[in-house]
């Protein structure tokens, strides 16, 4: 069965950590038949199920306090403006801003990896723009 450290019952404010596994499955683990298997199963993810469940009472800041108050790692989920304004992305330059001729601005991810000092290639030609130089290049 899937243990969870004590902190996480106490930052959802759970206090009796066996009410959080049902059916008694705190107790002994001898036999293991398909259906007790099943039970498990359902025991280990019942703290999950909790939190799911609690998670809309607080706001994230209120989350992520409890958290690192109860020394949890814990992320907030965000989205993508959220992601643009994130202070370690931007001091990575993670997102560059970048002009498409035809289709605009957008933003851009940054590489995984790096190779020094390398340009950042630019927009795929529209079709036929570029039908000159091939044909050239193919003689």
């Amino acid at each position: 069965m899937i243990s969870f450290p004590p902190r996480i019952y106490d930052a959802v404010e759970l206090s009796d950590r066996r009410s959080a596994i049902p059916n008694g499955l705190h107790q002994g683990r001898d036999q293991i038949s398909p259906r007790r298997a099943a039970s498990i199963f359902a025991a280990s993810i019942f703290p999950i199920v909790i939190v799911a469940e609690r998670t809309p009472s607080r706001t994230t800041a209120g989350w992520m306090d409890r958290c690192a108050a109860a020394r949890l790692p814990a992320m907030a989920v965000r989205d993508l403006a959220d992601m643009l304004d994130d202070p370690h992305l931007r001091k990575t330059r993670f997102f560059t801003r970048r002009t498409h001729p035809t289709e605009g601005d957008f933003w851009e991810m940054a590489a995984p990896v790096s190779f020094g000092a390398v340009a950042l290639p630019a927009p795929a030609p529209r079709i036929g723009e570029d039908a000159e130089a091939v044909k050239r290049q193919l003689g």
